[in-house]
C-alpha cells in the first residue's frame, strides 16, 4: 500500500507528525494493517499515551505474531503501565523472534526486576553486556538488581565496572556512595562522594551522601551547612530536596534545634506527597482496606476457626511484627546474629501468597476460613519456593527462619491458617515514639507507609493496625512473645534470653556483639541501617516529648493505645 509506505519512511526519518496522520489513514481503510497499527502504537506510546498504545500493539501481534519489534513495543507498553509479568512475556517474544540484542535484553532486565525476579535480571543483564560490554548504563541497572539481591559487594563491583567506562557519570557515582553510606563504609561512601562533588559541586544526591557522612563522624554542624547551601541552589532536584530535608531534620534534632528540625521533617514529607500522589491515593486505600477487613474479622468468624493440622517442615518459622520502628530491625539484627537463625528483612513471600488468596478468592478475608486443605498446601509452598529466593542456599534444615516486616501484625490471621504453629514477636514501643518517628523518616513509595507523612495520618495508621492486632491476639491461639524496645535498649541481654527461651533456642556469645553482625550484613534496607550498626543507645526513649507541642492531636488518637500498652501520657 502506497500510503503506508510513505507513513514508514516518514517513522524512519523521524517526521512522527506525518507517520502518525498517514498511519491513521491506512487505518481508517484497513483497521487490521499490522504496520499502521505498529506505527501509530508505537507513536502513542513515544507520547505517553501507553494504554491506548497497548490496545493498537496487542491488535499488530494479533495479525502479525512473529514480528519481533511488535512484541519489543508490546513489552514497552506493558512497561510503561507497570504491567511487569506481560512485559517480561512480550519481551521474551521479542527474543525468541529476533536476532540476539543487547538492548532488548537490557529492557528484558529492567521488567524482570520490576517483577522481583532478580535472578532473572541479573542474567539479562549479564547477556547484555556480553554483546556490549561497553555499556555503564546496563552496569548500573546491573549493581541495583544485585544489591537488592543483598549482594552489596558485587554490586558495588558493578558500578566501578560502569565507572571504569565512564569515570564522570554522576548517577554512577551517586549510586555508589549511597550503596557504601548504606553499608555503614562511611571512609569508601565520604571518598566516592567527594570524587563526584569534584566533578559538579552543586549535586544534590552526593551532597546528601557527604552530610550523613559528616554527621556519622561527629560534624552536624558541617552537614547543616552543607545542605543549606545545596537547599538554596535551583537546580537541586525534588528527589534530593526530599532526602536533604530529612537530613537536615536529623540534623537539627540532633543540636537540640527541635523547631527548626521539625519544620525540615515537615517539608520533606510535603515533597513526598508532591512527588508521589499515587501514593497519597494509596494510603488512603490502604486504611480503607484495614478498616474493611477489621468490619471483616469479627470475634464470631476468628474464634470459629479450626486449627488446621501443623505442616511437617524442615524449618520453624517466625514472624517478627509490630510496627514500623518499633525496633524490628534491632531485633532482627541480634537474632540474626545467631546461627541457627536465618533473617528475611521485609521480604515478599507472605505477600506473594497475600496476592494469590486475593486474586482467586477476593478481598474478603473469611474466605480464608473456607480454605481447603490441599489450598493450604499450595499456598505454603508457594511461600517456601519463594522464601529461598532470599535465603539462598545458606538456609539448612533446621535452622530457624524469621520473616520479618512490621506490618505482618495484619497478616496474622493468613499467617495462622497456613501456619498454625508458627510463633510471633511482637515488637512494641511507646506509640507517640514510634508515630513520631515515622514522621522523620524518607521512606519509600509504598501505601502502607504514605500516610506517615503526617503525624495526624501515622496515628490514624497506628489506631488501625493495633486494633486489628489485638482482636487477632485476643480471638486466635496465636502463639507469641512481646519484646519492649524500651526494656530491649536498656538491659538487652535479659530480654534477648527471654525471647530465645520463647523461641526455643540457646544463648549463643555471638549475641553480645550485634554491630559486628550488622556490619557483616553489608545493607539493611530499612531507615535503620545507621543505628543498628552502633551500640545500643537510650537517647530515642524519650524523643517524641521534645516534640509534644506539635503532636496534640496524634496524641489524642494514639491515647487509647497508650494506655492499653501500659504506657504514660505524662
Amino acid at each position: 500500500m502506497e500510503k503506508f509506505d510513505a507513513a514508514l519512511r516518514a517513522y524512519e526519518m523521524s517526521d512522527w507528525r506525518t507517520a502518525r496522520l498517514l498511519a491513521l489513514e491506512v487505518l481508517a481503510q484497513e483497521p487490521r494493517h499490522a504496520g499502521a497499527l505498529y506505527i501509530a502504537g508505537a507513536l502513542e506510546l513515544d507520547a505517553g499515551d501507553a494504554a491506548s498504545a497497548l490496545l493498537k500493539l496487542k491488535a499488530a501481534a494479533d495479525v502479525s505474531p512473529d514480528h519481533p519489534g511488535i512484541r519489543r513495543s508490546l513489552g514497552q507498553a506493558f512497561a510503561a503501565l507497570d504491567e511487569w509479568p506481560q512485559a517480561v512475556s512480550a519481551y521474551h517474544d521479542a527474543l525468541r523472534l529476533g536476532p540476539p540484542d543487547p538492548g532488548l535484553l537490557a529492557e528484558l532486565g529492567l521488567a524482570l526486576h520490576e517483577a522481583e525476579d532478580f535472578d532473572g535480571a541479573v542474567r539479562a543483564f549479564e547477556l547484555s553486556l556480553r554483546l556490549k560490554p561497553d555499556d555503564a548504563a546496563v552496569y548500573n541497572n546491573l549493581a541495583v538488581t544485585l544489591n537488592r539481591k543483598h549482594d552489596y559487594e558485587a554490586a558495588a563491583a558493578a558500578y566501578k565496572r560502569g565507572l571504569s567506562l565512564e569515570p564522570g557519570n554522576l548517577g554512577l557515582l551517586s549510586n555508589l556512595a549511597m550503596l557504601y553510606e548504606q553499608m555503614n563504609e562511611v571512609e569508601l561512601a565520604e571518598e566516592t562522594a567527594a570524587i563526584g562533588l569534584g566533578l559538579e559541586p552543586r549535586n544534590g544526591i552526593l551532597n546528601l551522601v557527604a552530610a550523613r557522612c559528616e554527621r556519622r563522624r561527629g560534624a552536624p554542624e558541617d552537614a547543616i551547612r552543607r545542605i543549606e547551601s545545596t537547599l538554596a541552589l535551583d537546580s537541586t532536584s525534588l528527589q534530593a530536596r526530599r532526602g536533604l530535608h530529612f537530613e537536615l531534620g536529623r540534623d537539627y534534632d540532633g543540636i537540640g534545634e527541635i523547631d527548626k528540625a521539625f519544620r525540615h521533617f515537615q517539608s520533606g514529607n510535603r515533597i513526598a506527597d508532591e512527588l508521589w500522589p499515587d501514593m497519597v491515593a494509596g494510603g488512603a486505600r490502604y486504611l480503607e482496606e484495614l478498616d474493611e477487613m477489621l468490619a471483616a474479622c469479627d470475634e464470631k468468624l476468628l474464634r470459629g476457626l479450626e486449627k488446621t493440622p501443623s505442616p511437617p517442615s524442615p524449618n520453624g518459622l517466625v514472624f517478627l511484627v509490630g510496627f514500623p520502628r518499633s525496633g524490628t530491625t534491632l531485633m532482627d539484627t541480634i537474632l540474626g546474629s545467631h546461627p541457627e537463625v536465618a533473617v528475611m528483612e521485609e521480604e515478599p513471600p507472605l505477600h506473594k501468597v497475600h496476592e494469590a488468596v486475593f486474586n482467586a478468592y477476593g478481598p474478603d478475608p473469611r474466605a480464608l476460613s473456607a480454605l481447603p486443605e490441599a489450598k493450604l498446601d499450595e499456598l505454603r509452598a508457594l511461600y517456601w519456593s519463594e522464601a529461598r529466593k532470599y535465603l539462598g542456599d545458606s538456609l539448612r534444615p533446621g535452622q530457624l527462619v524469621v520473616d520479618k516486616n512490621p506490618f505482618y501484625s495484619t497478616r496474622a490471621l493468613l499467617i495462622h491458617r497456613l501456619f498454625p504453629d508458627a510463633k510471633f514477636v511482637f515488637a512494641l514501643r511507646h506509640p507517640c515514639a514510634v508515630v513520631l518517628s515515622c514522621f522523620m523518616q524518607p521512606f519509600g513509595r509504598n501505601p502502607a507507609l504514605a500516610n506517615f507523612t503526617s503525624l495526624t495520618g501515622g496515628a490514624q495508621t497506628y489506631r488501625r493496625v493495633m486494633q486489628l492486632w489485638l482482636r487477632f491476639r485476643s480471638n486466635l491461639p496465636l502463639d507469641c512473645h512481646e519484646l519492649r524496645y524500651e526494656a530491649l535498649v536498656t538491659d538487652k541481654d535479659t530480654h534477648v534470653r527471654s525471647t530465645l527461651e520463647f523461641l526455643g533456642l540457646g544463648w549463643d556469645d555471638a549475641l553480645s556483639d550485634h554491630v559486628a553482625h550488622a556490619q557483616k550484613r553489608g545493607r539493611i534496607y530499612t531507615p535503620s541501617y545507621h543505628q543498628v550498626s552502633r551500640p545500643l543507645y537510650t537517647d530515642s526513649l524519650n524523643r517524641w516529648r521534645n516534640y509534644e507541642s506539635y503532636m496534640e492531636e496524634a496524641v489524642a488518637l494514639l491515647e487509647p493505645y497508650i494506655r492499653e500498652f501500659g504506657y504514660a501520657t505524662t
